[in-house]
């Protein structure tokens, strides 16, 4: 083979891998790491779901483990509402770590919030 022949071969093979090949493999890692992130988001998600459906138990147990407490409390015109919240704050902040997401006390604390809302409106309209 001559040199002009090794040269327009040469030629070739660059145009191929840098108009085809490089691109390619670019949008092939780009697919596969948003693959990886939906899949890291649904488990994310799932984990959080999972939390949800937990914390609505830890709000059951804590009205019921704090029942008595609260009637002698109520008495004196005060609730230990703060107290039950902390108790289900920092299980919900077990089962988060328990799951690998990170724990974030504004908003458990607004579901928590929301979650007792509920409850009261559901329990008044009864």
């Amino acid at each position: 083979m001559a040199i002009k022949d090794i040269l327009t071969l040469i030629s070739v093979l660059l145009g191929f891998v840098t108009t085809t090949l490089i691109p390619t493999i670019i949008v092939m890692v780009n697919r596969i790491k948003a693959v990886k992130a939906a899949r890291t988001e649904a488990e994310r998600q799932a984990a959080i779901d999972d939390i949800k459906t937990l914390a609505q138990d830890f709000i059951a147990e804590a009205e019921s483990l704090y029942k008595d407490i609260d009637a002698i409390v109520k008495k004196e015109g005060k609730t230990c509402g703060a107290v039950k919240k902390d108790s289900v704050m920092t299980k919900i902040q077990d089962a988060c770590l328990g799951k690998g997401i990170v724990f974030d006390k504004e908003y458990w604390g607004a579901y928590v919030d929301k979650q007792v809302t509920l409850t009261r409106q559901v329990n008044a309209k009864q």
